[in-house]
């Protein structure tokens, strides 16, 4: 018996001690299966590709504008406009993700799958149409957050949405990954680092160029810090929601196996 196939026994028969031991085995086995394989590292090549292409084009469109060879950077070429061109990739990959974990709810009568496929699907939505944005504005009126040395009200808003959501998704996955099998609950992890990286990314780093254009308000020596940290924040969301698409896609590819005890 293989150890994925004991682990899904032993979580079927609640033997704790089974579990405890293979679950190092498992998650090793796992993690070495998904980033090792060929398609994993085709489809993410490939993806990673075409981010690299945008950011470039959108940095030598910037060093133009800078050298005031053109008048603008185009809108569609821009990295954090919406529904430019690099923001039409992402969601075209979000939108893939959730597909294929519709396609794995369905194919292996499971419930982990369509619980990130909703996950992803608010992910999708948040991006396309600026839910923080419009919510963390609302937040700010609403409870009078005011202007900081280092950040807005809108920003102190959109902050104290995403913790509240990012901790809604923790405590609702940890409720699915309870009542999971060993290969499904290894899916979930996967994803939840994926989480992580968004978060980094559009957190972590988002507060951090909040502050760096509050503090450098009127010193035009910093002013090329804002494109900067623009490029690694809206480049690091590509990078992670590329490497979310390909985990997904290997996935889908390998035999039935994400299952789950509470059908």
């Amino acid at each position: 018996m293989s150890d994925l196939s004991e682990a899904d026994d032993a979580v079927r028969r609640d033997d704790p001690s089974v579990k405890k031991v293979l679950s190092t085995k498992l998650a090793a086995m796992m993690l070495r299966w998904y980033v090792t394989g060929t398609l994993f590292w085709t489809v993410l090549l490939w993806l990673v590709g075409v981010d690299l292409a945008f950011m470039a084009i959108n940095f030598v469109a910037f060093v133009l504008h800078q050298a005031e060879l053109i008048a603008d950077v185009p809108l569609s070429l821009k990295l954090a406009r919406d529904w430019s061109l690099a923001e039409m990739f992402g969601y075209l990959k979000w939108l893939v993700i959730v597909a294929t974990l519709l396609w794995l709810t369905a194919r292996d009568r499971a419930v982990t799958p369509i619980f990130w496929a909703a996950v992803f699907l608010l992910i999708f939505a948040d991006d396309a149409f600026q839910i923080h944005e419009t919510i963390g504005l609302s937040m700010s009126q609403t409870f009078d957050f005011g202007e900081h040395a280092a950040l807005s009200g809108p920003d102190i808003g959109e902050f104290t949405y995403f913790l509240a959501a990012g901790a809604a998704v923790v405590f609702f996955a940890a409720m699915v990954m309870r009542n999971s099998v060993a290969s499904s609950r290894v899916m979930s992890e996967h994803y939840i680092v994926i989480l992580a990286g968004l978060a980094s990314f559009g957190i972590g780093v988002d507060a951090l160029h909040q502050m760096v254009v509050h503090l450098t308000k009127g010193v035009p020596a910093l002013l090329l810090l804002d494109p900067i940290f623009a490029l690694i924040e809206d480049g690091g969301e590509m990078l992670v929601a590329s490497v979310a698409l390909a985990l997904t896609l290997t996935v889908l590819a390998r035999r039935p196996t994400v299952t789950s005890v509470s059908h």
